[in-house]
């Protein structure tokens, strides 16, 4: 009784929001909670300190300007007062990016450092902090010394404005190794469900893994438990964080936190693609080739560079295409007629440089072709070493199109394999051009130690392992070493010149 009249009395705080008559089903909520890594501990630096008004936090404590049971702008820190970057920062940032610009996104993060799960257990959390340490309690103190309760009512308030997706966690270094942690885990998450009202099968769980020992982490051998969590609850999600740095032996470093809240998106972004989530509620759309409507797409052309896996374009067609797990992780097409297609928003006319990622599985040239709209380009390969095929195509006009690749030529000989498509500004989009001499080239490749990029502005460099798709390495800077990684191909995502980016191949032996 006392949360209802808590959650009541933070209503009438928060003002304006909860006067809705009922909740935005295009406001996206997440809860965040969890020991350090959920707190954040990276250093918050000029370039996340401006994010997208469509992303926002409800502030889980009294924090300097920010009252408790109130919205503000997402600008870090998340979770309270003295905390850095978390997961929760570029989690938000990059679904804002990647849905509709009819979507908000939420965050509610609640997080207490060096916590055991049993903070989070209703019937243990009382005995658990009598004995914790002082700093623990004081932290504990600012939750209402029940942090899962204070998650509760912040939950229900928000509830009233819109729809929670999912639920985050990132917990386990204070409990490494034990067996039990899962079920721990799925005791909680199953309260929230029943606290909150949600469905399970609609309510995701997504499980972040804690930094490798690759990265200094100390705790890494947890990760073979988290592993456990998708065996007992079964809409669970483990967020890798192989290749992550940290500061210390527990915590990540800030481009850590970046690729881990990147990471958590992604797993978002594909459930909710899965079942229509995506998509804004309230729009319709034809379904032509060319239609220039502002309706939900699945990827949207904002910044300077958009990257699309083709193992993630919703629909596959045609008699044989299916998933590709050889050079890198796709999709062969091997039939005439096989294709992927997605769809794209474009947010203003030009001409776009298209790149695709893909080869042959023989040393006869297969050929596939790439359809936006309306305009369309042939792409081929001429052996089974994946390379890189570049063309420009003209969109007469902003609006959301239909991207299509298509098995244009089966000889019998000869099947085609796509990595990915990157779509990107051409000069005459009334952006800035690119200029080509800036653009970032890898060196010495093959390499066994240092990589070098050249060009201007380098911002960050992460490298892909191009077969299973998530990052291993990231540095700020133009220079990666690379002595830790096993010899084989991988993918170098080069950040440059604020917001441009390119995918570069490169071989380590």
């Amino acid at each position: 009784m006392r949360s209802k009249f808590l959650a009541l009395a933070l209503c009438l705080l928060a003002g304006s929001w909860c006067a809705q008559s009922a909740p935005d089903p295009n406001f996206h909520i997440y809860l965040c909670f969890g020991q350090s890594n959920m707190e954040g501990q990276g250093t918050i630096e000029t370039q996340d300190k401006t994010v997208s008004s469509r992303f926002v936090m409800m502030s889980a404590v009294d924090c300097g300007s920010r009252a408790m049971g109130k919205w503000y702008a997402a600008i870090p820190p998340l979770c309270r007062c003295g905390t850095g970057l978390c997961p929760a920062d570029y989690f938000g940032r990059t679904l804002v990016d990647s849905l509709s610009d009819s979507i908000k996104v939420g965050v509610i993060v609640v997080a207490v450092a060096g916590c055991d799960i049993q903070l989070f257990e209703k019937n243990n959390y009382q005995s658990y902090l009598s004995s914790a340490a002082s700093w623990m309690q004081n932290i504990a103190s600012s939750y209402g010394n029940n942090p899962y309760g204070r998650l509760v009512d912040m939950a229900k308030i928000a509830q009233q404005q819109g729809v929670i997706k999912g639920i985050l966690l990132h917990q386990g270094e204070t409990n490494t190794g034990q067996s039990t942690w899962p079920s721990r885990v799925k005791g909680i998450y199953d309260n929230l469900i029943s606290d909150l009202g949600l469905n399970a099968s609609q309510t995701p769980l997504l499980v972040g893994e804690m930094l490798p020992a690759s990265g200094g982490g100390s705790c890494s051998s947890h990760n073979t438990v988290i592993a456990k969590v998708p065996s007992v609850i079964p809409n669970s999600y483990v967020i890798s964080s192989a290749g992550l740095q940290g500061v210390d032996n527990f915590h990540f470093n800030s481009a850590g936190y970046r690729t881990l809240g990147k990471r958590y998106a992604e797993q978002m972004l594909k459930l909710l693609r899965a079942n229509g989530g995506d998509k804004p509620v309230g729009t319709t759309g034809g379904n032509s080739n060319t239609d220039t409507t502002q309706k939900a797409a699945d990827y949207n052309m904002k910044g300077n560079s958009l990257l699309i896996q083709t193992e993630d374009m919703p629909t596959v067609g045609g008699k044989y295409c299916s998933g590709y797990s050889g050079n890198f992780k796709g999709m062969a097409y091997y039939a005439n007629n096989d294709y992927t297609r997605t769809t794209v928003h474009f947010d203003s006319a030009g001409t776009y440089k298209v790149t695709l990622m893909g080869c042959a599985d023989a040393d006869v040239a297969a050929k596939v072709t790439l359809t936006i709209g309306d305009a369309s380009q042939e792409y081929e390969w001429s052996s089974n070493t994946a390379s890189a095929v570049a063309h420009t195509i003209s969109i007469a006009k902003g609006g959301t199109y239909t991207l299509t690749v298509t098995m244009l030529t089966d000889n019998g000989k000869s099947d085609a394999y796509v990595d990915y498509v990157q779509i990107e500004r051409s000069a005459n989009t009334g952006m800035e051009a690119t200029d080509a001499d800036n653009e970032p080239v890898l060196y010495p490749n093959p390499t066994d130690g240092w990589l070098y990029v050249s060009g201007q502005d380098i911002d960050e460099v992460e490298i892909i392992d191009g077969s299973k798709g998530y990052g291993l390495l990231a540095t700020r800077g133009n220079v990666i070493d690379t002595s830790t990684l096993l010899p084989g191909t991988y993918l170098a995502r080069v950040t440059y010149a604020g917001n441009r980016s390119a995918v570069l191949r490169f071989i380590k032996k």
